[in-house]
């Protein structure tokens, strides 16, 4: 160990503070960091003017990802009742399923007019 006084000039030290941490909404999203998918996440930084550009990427601070959280819509922010855009499965809700047969069984069938010749001579 050298001590500080015998130390290079450029040498690093302890003291100096750590580089950010910087994420793409890509990390973000695998991470499951934000609860939404990285097309509503990029739309959100868009919209609300978070994040910079990084040559093609938009990279996220951690300042950034606390503001993007609060931007998200309340269903995204409270995963725990079960209703936010980054679900276990895609699969619609029972509720959801009946009511569209429901909707699928009353609705009037089209009429197709059918002639028994098929294409031109």
């Amino acid at each position: 160990m050298i001590p500080e006084s015998k130390a290079p000039k450029g040498a690093e030290t302890n003291d100096a503070p750590p580089w950010p941490t910087i994420k793409t909404a890509r990390d973000l999203v695998l991470d499951r960091i934000v609860p939404c998918s990285e097309e509503l996440l990029k739309t959100l930084a868009k919209r609300h003017g978070i994040g910079r550009k990084l040559g093609r990427a938009i990279v996220f601070t951690p300042d950034d990802v606390s503001a993007l959280i609060q931007a998200l819509p309340r269903s995204a922010r409270a995963p725990e009742r079960g209703d936010s855009c980054a679900g276990e499965s895609a699969r619609p809700s029972a509720e959801a399923a009946l009511a569209k047969a429901l909707l699928l069984s009353a609705a009037p069938k089209p009429k197709t007019a059918r002639s028994g010749r098929r294409g031109s001579r």
